[in-house]
């Protein structure tokens, strides 16, 4: 009887303790009271936000987390309905009180880089109602492993949770795995009218970690989801931590942003509100007929340049009014005029331009109508040959048929008739365009014209092949090797070995060759395309001339056969040594042929430093990142070089400036010469809350501090940014000694300065 009643008081205990941690003690999901984030909010968190660290669990009652975890593990156990397993491995998902979860995504991985054959690992999967997932076919690989595979949650935490699957644990016909304390995350994004964000629209979850909440710019892992009907569910995250919350329109280009706080206690259900264009500038357009009717309901396509020669194409749909908003602000990466198509069907093809305001206010901006009508004639003229006689079923092209680098070709083709005529309609982004046209082995020069022209004449000339194969030594590599081709009594002209290299695309005036590689055989060349003519072919390395092959008729596809360097190209090697992790040793180096001017760059990636030289001597400058610059003199076979640790340095900004605002970001860049003097540790910005960056400097002597502003550049398809140096005449100048410990250099900025760079930044 004694034992009787000392279990019905354990029962009775672990009943008031779950009834306390269900409903008595805190708010539960569905009647909690939200933690609603301000629609705007500066990057940098309010000052309640860096109160200590809530702790995991907040109950009203004296027993602890891990006395409330110990209680669920041994109250009685929930009866669920038997499950056959066979051959699939069932997983059950349990919060800590034992109810299902659904929704929570799960994946495999396996336990080693050998996976029998015919075996792969299956698609994740995403628990049901029941809180429940199925794994196919795959419990018998898990019970016969070696090495046992993991299941992982994907899930936000800051160390996502994962379960390693053992015997013991597959055991069981069904694995039931209890999540760790966790709550539910809404976020809401509504447009400025209050209408649920766009279909299509996007949201990411990013933790910000306790070291970076001062950071504008933050490297913790991110969760994406397209939003439903404007919402986002997070079924369980992580207590206690700080969220970025950002969310795009459709292909937008700039995020609303906002920090808040998520769960701060088991179960709690929090919700995240944010209003697009709240935080930045969005543009509104209507779209009408000819007749000023709006089209309403309609999807458009809207097509943008970007400053590397694609075209960035996205799809929206108008709403009741013929309406359709764009994220209003551009950057250095894309242009601000837009062709707008509407292609109805059997009537045809309408088009109209659009154009994004050059300084929209923050918030709604209305861009005016669009006016859609039929397509109009973008060019027009003949093609003929060299005999200045017609020439039929020639291709004619407008734009790059290439793909740029962040977009779609912007190309627009046809076909001339038997008499030689062509006639393109459309719109064209920009006021000049480049054409040409070509028919088998012919092509013509590419000449620039503007919309409406129709007297252009495209004369076509025979082009052909340059072909060949190097000779180089075991371990070159031939692509290293650039060429020129020299017509007779011209300058050489440059071929280009890589025709998508989108910083060529930054000068309008393209090589006019191009080099093709063999994937069967990397020494192979192919040359593209040439006119008739006599030509020399010249291969080179570092500017310094290899061979020159002379007296090249070209009428028709030449191959030039071998060209022989062998013994003219060397391979330098600089072994570094000292270095705490070899694999991730990274910077720059730079070097110039012995007694030469001419500088040559590359990179340091590992402990092995690789440079393929003409056959002279070299002198070489490396600067690895978070070590002391290193120098090699006069080399021409292998060196080995002992890093040593780098200078420690603090900067600290003194300014009663206004500090410039997202997407900007303001800091330094420390040089000696033309070159980086060093590494920022830890945030490399400055802002209000936090003015000082720890540097490791890579040489003693004088340092130059210049002032440095970045754009972020975030959106669904591309993240980084662009900056260089501001504040031309406000440069600073330490002097770095070579001493052990910190040295501190205070950095005086006046106020108006930064404020007027604040107030106008540059890349708008």
């Amino acid at each position: 009887m004694g034992r009787f009643l000392v279990g019905l008081a354990l029962v009775a205990t672990l009943a008031g303790l779950w009834l306390l941690w269900s409903g008595a003690g805190r708010p539960v999901s569905g009647s909690a009271p939200s933690v609603a984030a301000p629609a705007v909010r500066a990057p940098t968190p309010p000052a309640e936000l860096a109160a200590p660290e809530l702790a995991p669990l907040a109950l009203e009652t004296d027993s602890t987390p891990a006395d409330i975890e110990r209680a669920f593990t041994v109250r009685e156990p929930i009866v669920r309905a038997a499950v056959s397993a066979g051959d699939d491995l069932l997983v059950e998902v349990v919060d800590p009180g034992g109810q299902p979860r659904a929704g929570i995504p799960l994946r495999l991985e396996r336990g080693t880089n050998e996976v029998p054959e015919g075996t792969s690992v299956p698609e994740a999967q995403v628990t049901d109602a029941a809180g429940r997932a199925r794994f196919a076919g795959i419990r018998r690989v898990l019970e016969e492993a070696s090495v046992p595979w993991t299941l992982r949650l994907e899930l936000p935490f800051a160390e996502p949770p994962s379960l390693v699957l053992d015997r013991a644990t597959l055991a069981p016909a069904e694995v039931v795995w209890v999540l760790p304390w966790g709550g539910e995350l809404d976020v809401v994004v509504r447009e400025l009218d209050g209408a649920p964000a766009p279909k299509g629209s996007t949201v990411q979850l990013r933790l910000v970690r306790e070291e970076e909440r001062l950071n504008p710019v933050l490297s913790g892992p991110d969760w994406k989801t397209e939003l439903q009907a404007g919402t986002a569910h997070y079924p369980w995250v992580e207590v206690g931590q700080l969220w970025e919350v950002s969310a795009w329109r459709p292909d937008g280009t700039t995020p609303t942003r906002t920090r808040a706080l998520g769960p701060s206690a088991g179960g709690e259900h929090v919700q995240i509100e944010l209003v697009l264009g709240a935080d930045h500038a969005v543009v509104s357009f209507r779209a009408v007929d000819v007749e000023r009717k709006p089209l309403a309901g309609v999807a458009l396509e809207l097509a943008r340049r970007q400053v590397f020669g694609g075209i960035e194409k996205t799809t929206v749909t108008t709403d009741a009014q013929g309406r359709f908003t764009l994220d209003g602000e551009t950057s250095f990466l894309e242009k601000g005029d837009l062709v707008v198509t509407y292609r109805p069907g059997a009537e045809g093809t309408l088009q109209g331009r659009a154009h994004l305001p050059d300084f929209p206010k923050v918030g709604w901006n209305d861009g005016g109508d669009v006016v859609l009508e039929g397509e109009p004639v973008l060019c027009a003229g003949r093609v003929l040959d060299e005999g200045r006689q017609s020439v039929a079923d020639a291709a004619v092209v407008v734009g790059d048929e290439g793909h740029g680098w962040f977009g779609r070709s912007g190309a627009i083709r046809g076909t001339c008739d038997a008499r030689g005529c062509f006639e393109l309609r459309g719109l064209w982004d920009e006021d000049e365009f480049e054409l040409h046209a070509e028919v088998s082995s012919q092509r013509s020069e590419t000449l620039h014209a503007h919309q409406g022209d129709t007297e252009v004449v495209l004369v076509l000339s025979p082009r052909y092949t340059i072909a060949g194969r190097l000779l180089v030594d075991p371990g070159i590599d031939p692509g290293a090797i650039r060429f020129q081709l020299q017509a007779s009594g011209a300058e050489p002209v440059n071929a280009d070995r890589q025709r998508d290299d989108p910083l060529r695309r930054l000068n309008r005036r393209a090589l006019p060759f191009s080099v093709h590689e063999s994937d069967d055989d990397p020494a192979r060349f192919v040359l593209e395309p040439v006119r008739a003519g006599e030509y020399e072919l010249l291969c080179l390395l570092a500017e310094v001339e290899l061979a020159r092959v002379a007296g090249l008729s070209v009428h028709g596809d030449l191959d030039v056969g071998s060209i022989d360097l062998r013994g003219r190209i060397h391979a330098c090697e600089i072994t570094l040594v000292g270095v705490e992790d070899p694999t991730k040793l990274a910077g720059e180096l730079s070097w110039k042929a012995h007694g030469s001017d001419a500088d040559h760059g590359g990179r340091i990636e590992g402990s092995l430093v690789r440079i393929l030289t003409p056959t002279l001597p070299i002198d070489v400058v490396l600067r690895p990142r978070g070590y002391r610059q290193a120098r090699v003199e006069d080399l021409s076979a292998r060196a080995e070089i002992a890093l040593e640790p780098p200078l420690h340095v603090r900067v600290v900004l003194h300014t009663d400036g206004e500090f410039p605002a997202p997407p900007y970001v303001f800091g330094c860049d420390l040089h000696q010469g033309d070159a980086s003097a060093g590494e920022a540790q830890g945030m490399p910005y400055f802002t209000a809350e936090s003015r000082e960056i720890e540097w490791l400097v890579s040489a003693p002597g004088k340092v130059s501090v210049h002032w440095h502003l970045e754009r972020r550049l975030e959106g669904v398809h591309f993240g980084g940014s662009i900056g260089g140096g501001v504040l031309d005449g406000h440069e600073i100048e330490i002097d770095v000694l070579d001493v052990a410990g910190e040295q501190v250099f205070e950095l005086p900025l006046d106020g108006a300065t930064l404020t007027e760079l604040a107030r106008n930044p540059p890349w708008k």
